[in-house]
């Protein structure tokens, strides 16, 4: 066999698992379907459940009053019933987003055209590498889109992870103190979910999703920030 051909066709492999790995995992391509094409995945009922939720979501009858927008954290959520509020409420949170996946799928929400959107991202960016800075960058990219089409954007403070179970503490401080920068005054510091110290165990399921403890510690931290977007 030709020995130029042979490593042509190694070099050919290994190019085309650098772009996957940089486009799939690394998240830097301008589509998020290109993205999800070059890593692949071989789970067909997760793939199918994902789909289905964003599919479901078409269905919604536009106009709302509040969204939440974020990954499965926000997804698990029971914003609308455990809020004492006649606002329309919708959970838009998606298992596995990322700030890029939001960015890439916010022209839903613009449809939707909600008073205000309810921000809180980064832990599944972290996962995948990337840095607090990229993920600032791109929370800020979402920011000013809203901003721009007329819809009020809360940013909240990325929720924190058991230390002992998961090693983005560091990184997660650094994210928010990014986030504290870029939004001064108008972030939304979400106390002890968000400490410094780490999320406490008795807040979360796994060491990254919050348990019947750690989303009743958020829902209180809404209901005493309740702005009449709420009411």
């Amino acid at each position: 066999m030709n020995k130029s051909f042979v490593i042509a066709g190694i070099s050919s492999i290994i190019l085309s698992f650098g772009i996957g790995w940089a486009y799939g995992f690394k998240k830097i391509p301008p589509s998020t379907k290109f993205a999800n094409l070059l890593k692949g995945n071989t789970n067909n009922y997760e793939t199918f459940r994902e789909k289905a939720r964003y599919q479901h979501f078409e269905l919604s009858i536009p106009n709302p009053d509040v969204v939440f927008l974020g990954g499965g954290i926000t997804q698990a959520a029971v914003f609308n019933e455990a809020l004492e509020t006649s606002a329309r409420i919708y959970n838009r949170g998606a298992r596995g987003d990322t700030a890029f996946d939001i960015l890439n799928r916010l022209q839903e929400i613009k449809k939707l055209n909600p008073k205000v959107v309810y921000l809180m991202v980064g832990m599944n960016d972290l996962h995948r590498g990337a840095s607090p800075k990229q993920i600032s960058e791109n929370i800020s990219k979402i920011h000013d889109s809203l901003t721009k089409s007329g819809i009020k954007i809360i940013v909240q403070e990325t929720i924190q992870c058991q230390p002992s179970k998961c090693s983005y503490k560091n990184e997660v401080n650094e994210l928010n103190k990014l986030l504290a920068s870029l939004f001064k005054s108008d972030l939304l510091q979400l106390g002890e979910l968000s400490s410094t110290n780490g999320l406490d165990g008795n807040l979360t399921s796994d060491g990254v999703h919050l348990n019947k403890e750690g989303y009743a510690a958020w829902i209180n931290i809404l209901r005493k920030t309740q702005s009449n977007y709420l009411q």
